[in-house]
């Protein structure tokens, strides 16, 4: 019995050591999409680097450093997202256009970030109230990087409506979706809360008010009322 009880500490004690790894390495590379109301948004992807790994940090300084390395990491992103901006245009009606990408490098707590950031123009779906986001992703030929995860927000003050598939996470105003997920089929939609209907300027503080005098009033016919019962 106690070696029994060894064995299954000593197991769940690699499970606990083992999991965290994995877990980081999973949620180190980004696609993020942030929608704006007029179907425009803003693409970036994340690259995440543990400094304290050699062969890692080796990676990230020598991309840092390398103007021709540096140059080549962005002209494949603007690659990928024409590749998305043309999937879009052979499913639908829309003709988005990809700006000008940039690529930021920061290093902090031993972890060092490579970003690439672009501004796509008609990349959404308009509605009355409600942006919709479906290709490139719904297309098998636009698929998500080994261990990226994908990140879709809704314009500012929009709330996220249907979603197809059912993410890993979801929030108020936007949604992750893991990778290995299937994302054929691929939808999200992000709408605008319905208007509060307003009330009639003063009439909350006038009907309180109002309600606040008649209770001397009340008062003082209750007090009649039973001086003339007697």
């Amino acid at each position: 019995m106690r070696a029994l009880s060894a064995w299954l500490a000593l197991t769940c004690l690699l499970a606990a050591a083992v999991a965290p790894a994995g877990a980081v390495h999973d949620t180190g590379h980004t696609f993020e999409v942030s929608l704006e109301s007029d179907g425009d948004a803003t693409l970036t992807v994340e690259r995440t680097y543990e400094l304290s790994v050699p062969a890692e940090r080796q990676r990230f300084e020598s991309l840092r450093t390398n103007d021709s390395a540096r140059a080549a990491r962005v002209e494949a992103f603007t690659t990928r997202l024409e590749d998305g901006a043309a999937t879009v245009r052979e499913s639908t009606e829309r003709d988005p256009a990809v700006g000008g990408a940039g690529v930021e490098f920061a290093a902090a707590n031993g972890t060092g970030t490579v970003t690439l950031t672009a501004p796509v123009s008609g990349l959404a779906r308009v509605e009355p109230r409600a942006v919709v986001l479906t290709q490139p992703f719904a297309s098998p030929s636009f698929a998500l990087a080994a261990n990226e995860t994908l990140v879709v927000h809704g314009p500012e003050g929009y709330v996220r409506g249907a979603l197809r598939p059912s993410p890993d996470i979801a929030r108020r105003n936007s949604a992750l979706w893991g990778h290995g997920s299937d994302l054929s089929g691929f939808a999200a939609r992000f709408e605008q809360p319905p208007t509060p209907t307003p009330t009639p300027a003063g009439w909350g503080a006038f009907s309180g008010a109002a309600l606040f005098a008649l209770v001397p009033a009340g008062l003082v016919a209750a007090t009649v009322l039973r001086r003339g019962d007697g």
